[in-house]
Parts: structure tokens; sequence; C-alpha cells
């Protein structure tokens, strides 16, 4: 006897995702939608502590201060900074060690097997060494 089933015995199971299908009954999208004003009126009204999830109005306000302090630019110049220096430093060593790899059987001898080693690890693994 088999598992086998008939197609009269299959029943379809109905697609639980709403892919690019436009939703009703959420309103309108982005920040057009009441929930910021859910999120606003549930702070003052200490639903949600404030300490944790400040309304919206204390996030503008602070990031208008902090726009017109010169603060914010400070610190995305840094963030800045630091994902060009490493983006460089990142593309510099792929070019240089893939060159090596690529042109030269002593880098290639070096290179793959380290290389092949490393490519079944996780690549979110090696972020946090």
């Amino acid at each position: 006897m088999t598992s086998r089933s008939t197609s009269s015995e299959r029943t379809l199971v109905r697609f639980r995702g709403g892919g690019f299908e436009r939703s009703r009954g959420n309103g309108p999208p982005g920040c057009f939608s009441p929930r910021p004003a859910r999120w606003e009126a549930a702070s003052r009204d200490r639903l949600i502590d404030p300490l944790f999830l400040p309304p919206p109005s204390q996030i503008w306000t602070a990031l208008q201060q902090m726009i017109v302090s010169g603060e914010l630019f400070r610190h995305l110049a840094a963030s800045l900074l630091r994902i060009g220096a490493g983006w460089l430093i990142g593309s510099l060593a792929g070019v240089l060690f893939g060159g090596l790899i690529g042109l030269s059987w002593l880098g290639r001898s070096i290179g793959i097997p380290f290389i092949s080693a490393l490519f079944p690890v996780p690549k979110i693994a090696l972020l946090r060494s």
C-alpha cells in the first residue's frame, strides 16, 4: 500500500502572505497612518513608558534641537567616516587579495584553502569576531 494521495484527496491551503496585494482596513501607509497619533496618545497617557518609547513630538523636538545645534551633523559625519573607512579598507583588501589569488600560483595555493575553509561559516558569525 502506498501513501500517495490522489488529486481528489488533496486539500488546497490558502496562501497566508499578502504578497503585493493591497490590504483593506489598515488605513493609509507610512507616516499618514493614524498609528503615530495613537502612539502619541498612549505615551502621553502613560500607557507606554516615555522613558523607553518617547512620543513622536518629543522625538521631533529633539531632532530639531540636534539640527540647530549642529550635533546631528557631527555625529552623522563621524558615522559616515567610519562606514567610508571600513568600505575603503575592505575594498582595497579584497582587490589586493583577489588579484594575488587570481594572478599568482603562490597566492592561489595559500588563499584558496583559507577561503574554502571559511566558506561554510555563516557570514553573520564572522561579524562578531
